[in-house]
């Protein structure tokens, strides 16, 4: 009897980030609702708060517990600090309030019909046909949380649909796979839409928790800041959207992982290594094209000694011919399956903006706009910074306290030099990685440059730090020390229980904004 127990015991406990999954979105829930009647009536709910105490209390078990039985595997200590906090995120961060988020939604409700492109109509526009009551979740529409009350109350006739333009036509249907499932359940049950919506965007949050795990595990150093990284404010905003840079942002940072791996573990790459290394340099390309520079990293391998020549050799012919091919064909299925919104036609003739003729501007004037690039980046860099960690949050309305990012940036500092690791990079590797960077960081400016910038003007409109989450990591991997570490007990736990505790201030920022 003792066995059978003790084997039941064993299973149950192989399970308990799922327990915890589950506690942590219903004491979120009811955190919900015991802010939103306190805010309303003035008056705190003995049973919200009843409830809310005993939930804290289990969920509180489950961080202790996780940290007594795996504090020294950093990457289950950021699913325990990513589980709880991202659900604050999911559940105050109302729908539609991350940029670009309806059209997102838009794109994803069409891929979980199973519509991968865009139909193209007898007038040249491509169109997708939504439910009605989509696109009331607009961000200026659903603003605060009792107009997002209201919303669970009706009734979706997913038959009463419309015809409507998504700027996120043109990404790849791939990206938004997992929420499509969401939507895809709600609407075979005939569920509320709000909900649907919740249900997809919990699916995303777990894709991004499974991937965050297998990025640290991947990890041959720099363990603890890839954690930390993870859960920047900026990355659970998105982490808990519809957006694509859910798996943008997870896949490229796995990408990079897997890359540093093979360059300090593996002595022979195998035959699947190699194709899951093509796999991962297509989706990086296709997802967002100027990430294909992440592909550099692979280069490294030539210098590396352990490795054969002839996989250096294939490793460099593979990152050239797979990254070239999937950014063209992203950019010719963009080109051929997306139609501009009516905002965007009218952004664009108030503020001359005209992707061909600024690319004239630059041919002819090319000084000029390496002036404009270098102006930028000495005038927007901290604000690139800043807003990559999450100075900016909603539809960069939700201005976080600087003293929060400040913080933020000195734990992520400070995690590079607080671990032990195996490995660091050279100094010349170091020097390359950093030209990656800013070569990803003027790719990033040219495309806004000539995409939604005036022409001829002297600035560039539209960067956002958001754009820069898949590389600004390997400026603080270059910074992770071998030897000259500082040595702190259980920093493994420490460290990620500091940037919690900094993204608890940051929902409380978003509830104060929203409510």
């Amino acid at each position: 009897m003792k066995e059978k127990l003790k084997k039941i015991s064993n299973i149950l406990q192989k399970f308990t980030y799922v327990y915890q999954f589950i506690f942590s979105l219903f004491f979120a829930i009811i955190i919900y609702k015991l802010f939103i009647t306190k805010s309303i009536y003035n008056v705190w709910n003995k049973w919200y708060l009843l409830y809310a105490i005993l939930l804290g209390i289990i969920n509180l078990e489950f961080i202790i517990f996780h940290i007594y039985k795996y504090r020294k595997k950093i990457e289950k200590m950021f699913l325990n600090f990513a589980i709880p906090i991202g659900m604050l995120f999911l559940v105050f961060l109302i729908p539609s309030q991350v940029p670009d988020e309806l059209a997102h939604m838009i794109k994803t409700y069409e891929v979980s019909k199973g519509i991968m492109f865009t139909k193209i109509d007898e007038n040249g526009e491509s169109k997708i046909t939504v439910p009605e009551e989509l696109l009331e979740y607009n961000h200026n529409k659903i603003n605060n949380y009792q107009k997002l009350n209201e919303q669970f109350s009706k009734t979706t006739d997913y038959n009463k649909n419309v015809d409507t333009i998504s700027s996120a036509q043109g990404y790849p249907a791939i990206l938004y796979f997992t929420p499509a499932l969401g939507l895809l359940i709600g609407r075979s049950l005939g569920i509320n839409l709000v909900i649907s919506i919740y249900i997809a965007k919990i699916l995303n949050f777990i894709l991004f928790l499974t991937l965050g795990y297998f990025t640290i595990k991947k990890m041959p150093f720099g363990k603890i800041v890839m954690t930390i990284y993870l859960l920047m404010p900026m990355m659970l905003q998105q982490a808990i959207s519809f957006s694509a840079d859910v798996l943008i942002n997870a896949i490229s940072l796995y990408y990079i992982a897997y890359i540093i791996n093979l360059i300090f573990e593996k002595d022979n790459i195998s035959k699947k290594e190699l194709i899951i290394y093509c796999i991962l340099t297509v989706l990086v390309a296709i997802s967002k094209t100027v990430y294909i520079s992440l592909a550099g990293i692979g280069l490294l391998l030539i210098f590396r000694k352990n490795i054969k020549k002839k996989y250096k050799i294939i490793f460099l012919t593979l990152s050239i011919i797979l990254g070239i091919s999937a950014a063209l064909c992203t950019y010719v299925g963009t080109s051929m399956y997306t139609s501009k919104t009516e905002a965007t036609k009218i952004y664009e003739e108030q503020l001359n903006v005209n992707g061909s003729e600024q690319i004239k501007q630059i041919i002819e004037n090319p000084i000029n706009f390496l002036g404009v690039i270098i102006n930028d980046r000495i005038t927007n860099i901290e604000q690139y910074i800043f807003s990559c960690i999450g100075s900016k949050l909603g539809w960069l309305d939700i201005k976080i306290d600087n003293l929060i990012i400040y913080l933020y940036m000195l734990v992520l500092l400070t995690s590079c030099i607080v671990e032990k690791n195996k490995h660091r990079f050279k100094v010349l590797e170091k020097i390359w990685l950093l030209l990656i960077v800013a070569g990803t960081v003027i790719l990033t400016q040219t495309a806004m440059y000539i995409a939604f910038t005036p022409v001829g003007a002297n600035f560039i409109g539209g960067v956002q730090g958001r754009y820069f989450v898949p590389v600004f990591i390997l400026p603080l991997l270059c910074i992770c020390m071998k030897d000259n570490y500082i040595k702190i007990k259980n920093i493994e736990v420490i460290m990620p229980a500091i940037a919690s505790l900094l993204n608890v201030l940051v929902v409380i920022t978003i509830f104060t904004v929203l409510k």
